[in-house]
Order: structure tokens, then C-alpha cells, then sequence
């Protein structure tokens, strides 16, 4: 089990630096679920060493002989450096309980992508593309080169779009070549979309400090990084808790 944020005071800290051994909690539960049954951990001896290893490998351990929460990965989805696991990642919460976590309703609003669309062809987006041949010529995106791959209904209004470029297109000059990154776009009321991100995927929405405004974590990965987001309601720049491999 790997903590990954604190809510302190009025405001959330990432945890990638950790705490004192003695101050993790030793009972969690899963947010999804009002009967889950408390899940007991235990840290490790001793930190990781060397300390900028911590945030890759640091992880509490759940007391042997308890029944825990798993969930099938079968869209292979948190895939980073690494292969995607065969079980997707469960939120857990320590010290609140009957924390419901949000289902995600995943349907796309009729005209997000046209939205989006005509968001990513201003040169403000900064999207440089080429043919994905040998040729590799320069090429206009076009509405038919993007496709859904997650939309996520948000409390209270708006949507979260992910959006992903066909692989005939690359990032023109590109060094490593393939598929362009997903973009995800926030949309609400008639403003343009917003981008607050590439290459993640949610995990989970919950009003996880009872304020009565909900917390959204993603999974990201990058060049030689992966790790998890927190965003507020507001999608400002987010809490990172990431780590590297080399």
C-alpha cells in the first residue's frame, strides 16, 4: 500500500518526501464500498535507501491473513515504465470513515469532441504534426484523427474528455516517434476547453476530507517517470507524488 497525500490543516501535502515511520496509519479502508472492512498495515523497518529511491519503493504492508479489496485491470489501463498490472490500483483512506467515492459516469457530451477538436488546431496548443511514415511530412489534424478513450461526468457540472490522436500523426522532430501522448481537456459550460494534463488515468473522484468538494486522483506516466495526480474541484496545477528510474 503506498501513501500518497495528507490533508494538513486547511490544505493537501504530497507525501513523496514521507513521514516519520511512526506517524502512518495503521488502518485503512477502501473508499468505494460504505461496509468496507478496515485494513490493517504495517510500515517497513527502515526507509528505503538511497532517499531518492523513497518515493518509487517506500510501501506499507497489509498484515497477513486479511481479505483485501482487487479489482480486475482488464482495459490494461496504468501501464507506465512498466508493464500494465493485472490489478488496477483500489483508493484507500485513512482516519474518515463512510467516504463514498463518486461512480464515474462515462459518457461524452454531444459535441465535446468537436470542442476539443477545434481547441487543439489553435497554434496555441503548441501540436506540430507530421505523417507517422517514412516520409514524414507535415499534416493537418483533422476531427477524424481523434477518438474518446475516457469522458467522465463531474459533481456539480462539466466534464473530463481524454483524447487520443490517430497514430498516423506524430510530434513532428520527435526523437522517440510513435503515438501522440492523450490530452485531457476540461469542459465546462461554453468556455473553451482547458488541457490539465497528458498521459493519465483516473482513478477515482471522492470527497475525501469532507468538505463537501471532491478530490480527483490520476496515474501518469512520462520520460523515465510515472506516479499519481491530486486535483481540486477547480483542476488547478495538481499535487504530484511521482518517481523516477534512473
Amino acid at each position: 500500500m503506498r501513501p500518497l497525500f495528507v490533508k494538513q490543516g486547511k490544505a493537501w501535502k504530497s507525501l513523496q518526501d514521507g513521514l516519520a515511520l511512526e506517524d502512518y496509519p495503521s488502518h485503512w479502508r477502501a473508499i468505494d464500498t460504505a461496509d468496507a472492512q478496515s485494513i490493517e498495515v504495517q510500515p517497513p523497518a527502515t526507509k528505503p535507501q538511497p532517499e531518492w529511491t523513497f518515493a518509487r519503493d517506500f510501501v506499507l504492508q497489509p498484515v497477513p491473513g486479511q481479505a483485501l479489496p482487487e479489482q480486475a485491470n482488464t482495459d490494461r489501463h496504468f501501464a507506465g515504465w512498466c508493464d500494465a498490472p493485472t490489478l488496477a490500483p483500489v483508493m484507500l483512506l485513512a482516519g474518515a470513515d463512510n467516504v463514498i467515492a463518486r461512480p464515474a459516469e462515462r459518457v461524452a457530451a454531444p459535441d465535446a469532441l468537436d470542442r476539443v477538436f477545434r481547441r487543439m488546431r489553435r497554434p496555441e496548443a503548441g501540436l506540430k504534426l507530421c505523417a507517422g511514415d517514412a516520409a514524414g511530412r507535415p499534416a493537418e489534424l483533422l476531427i477524424e484523427h481523434l477518438r474518446f478513450a475516457e469522458a467522465l461526468v463531474l459533481p456539480g457540472g462539466g466534464q473530463l474528455v481524454a483524447v487520443k490522436i490517430s497514430p498516423a500523426l506524430v510530434q513532428c522532430e520527435s526523437e522517440l516517434g510513435g503515438p501522440l501522448p492523450t490530452h485531457w481537456y476540461l469542459l465546462k459550460d461554453q468556455s473553451a476547453p482547458r488541457l490539465i494534463g497528458k498521459e493519465m488515468t483516473h482513478l477515482g473522484s471522492a470527497d475525501l476530507d469532507a468538505d463537501g468538494r471532491y478530490e480527483h486522483v490520476f496515474w501518469f506516466t512520462g520520460d523515465n517517470q510515472d506516479g499519481y495526480l491530486l486535483f481540486d474541484d477547480n483542476f488547478g496545477a495538481p499535487l504530484r507524488f511521482e518517481w523516477s528510474y534512473h
